[in-house]
């Protein structure tokens, strides 16, 4: 549950970093929440996966989900520059220069 809302918290940044394409930005936000549900969906599952419970009702692997999630962070966060170097580049591309009357 802790692990699921620090990724949920991670959309809310990546979604205002890069909201900014003006040009099919209704294409673009469908994208994203369908991104955001299928995740949604597949975080228990994978964490299920992970972690189990041991004798006692201790829970084991609890440390590797952890691990888990901060790759993935870091996957994330490196995914997000690659793609503003991709909107800066762009953006730099049609830009044109005004001539000052």
């Amino acid at each position: 549950m802790f692990t699921g809302g620090i990724i949920q918290n991670n959309f809310f940044v990546g979604t205002a970093h890069s909201s900014t394409i003006p040009q099919d930005r209704g294409a673009f936000m469908s994208i994203i929440s369908s991104v955001q549900q299928i995740s949604g969906g597949m975080q228990p599952f994978i964490a299920g996966l992970i972690v189990a419970e041991g004798p006692g009702g201790k829970l084991l692997h609890y440390d590797t989900l952890g691990y888990v999630v901060v790759g993935a962070m870091f996957i994330t966060v490196l995914m997000m520059y690659l793609i503003h170097l991709q909107v800066e580049k762009s953006v730099k591309q049609k830009v044109v220069v005004q001539p000052q009357q």
